[in-house]
């Protein structure tokens, strides 16, 4: 029984008489240097394929190219892992050279098909990284209304380079992103940005906010491949 008289999860509750036991932490970043990915990141929906591996660059999680969309009910070229803070900092390496204007790789936020934002590198003849906001219309929202379609891109800047460091840092839900061409070089994307539509009061569920790893050549064929270096998460102290 939780929380009798309440019926909620609170904040504070009683502990039962029992024995402290402390799990070990695990380490904030991640290697790709095990032959199989940890336990703590996970997939969208059954893989049919195996778009992933660690064995073809050893040290890189290397991600296929595939059409599938994160906007579609399907199984797309993701591994992410639960945002657990409500203040982190996530970063991550990656080694990706878009050949046409439809691909592209980077990081995801991601609440289900209908609520998420897309940070990734883009292009053909010319690279950009995009800040790419997906919502649905909720006219029945009394926290935010969203108007004006479903796709919007925040920030767009070009950018040369085929290692690219990401970098996203959270305050409650207000999310800012960044982009570096060398370690610790970081240039804002775009900070400030209002992440309610992660939320479940507009985007329903119960499963929370996911951030990871991505790669898609939406709807079209492809050949190419992203390489994750690595990737870290560190939750921070809340004020």
């Amino acid at each position: 029984m939780v929380s009798p008289g309440s019926g909620r999860v609170e904040s504070v509750g009683q502990a039962p008489n029992l024995p402290e036991h402390r799990w070990p932490s695990l380490p904030v970043c991640d290697h790709f240097e095990t032959q199989t990915l940890a336990p703590q990141w996970n997939f969208l929906r059954t893989p049919r394929d195996e778009f992933w591996s660690l064995n073809a660059r050893p040290g890189y999680l290397r991600l296929q190219l595939r059409p599938e969309r994160l906007t579609d009910l399907v199984n797309p070229s993701f591994v992410g892992r639960r945002q657990q803070h409500m203040r982190f900092v996530a970063r991550a390496a990656l080694e990706f050279k878009p050949q046409h204007d439809y691909e592209c790789a980077g990081l995801v936020l991601l609440q289900n098909n209908e609520f998420q934002f897309r940070f990734v590198v883009t292009g053909g003849a010319a690279t950009t990284v995009q800040l790419v906001k997906h919502s649905a219309p909720q006219p029945n929202s009394r926290v935010m209304p969203i108007q004006n379609g479903r796709e919007e891109t925040l920030a767009e800047l070009p950018i040369e380079s085929s290692r690219f460091y990401f970098k996203v840092a959270a305050d409650g839900q207000v999310y800012s992103f960044y982009i570096a061409t060398a370690p610790e070089a970081w240039q804002p994307v775009a900070e400030g940005v209002d992440g309610r539509i992660l939320s479940t009061p507009i985007a329903g569920g119960f499963v929370g906010t996911y951030i990871g790893m991505y790669a898609s050549s939406n709807g079209q064929p492809s050949t190419n491949m992203a390489d994750f270096d690595w990737f870290e998460y560190v939750g921070l102290e809340e004020n």
